[in-house]
């Protein structure tokens, strides 16, 4: 399983992990990514391997967050 979040650590550090609560595999600072006062869009792409996290509606390289290529043998699930 992967774990994606967004938002962690106090809406300061965003991340994808292999397993709930493991060590980040890819993480990044995102401070203020969420917000209690607006309704804020994101997307995450898995394709080819490679697993890919933005914000926005529609996925494009100009929003992307988080990305994380390498090997996992999982099903996709929501």
């Amino acid at each position: 399983m992967l774990e994606i979040v967004l938002g962690g650590r106090q809406n300061t550090r965003s991340w994808i992990s292999l397993g709930k609560m493991g060590d980040p595999l890819v993480s990044v600072s995102t401070p203020s990514i969420l917000s209690w006062d607006e309704f804020r869009s994101f997307w995450i792409s898995w394709k080819g391997g490679v697993v890919q996290v933005g914000h926005g509606k529609h996925p494009n390289n100009e929003s992307l967050i988080l990305q994380w290529a390498g090997q996992f043998h999982g099903q996709v699930q929501h």
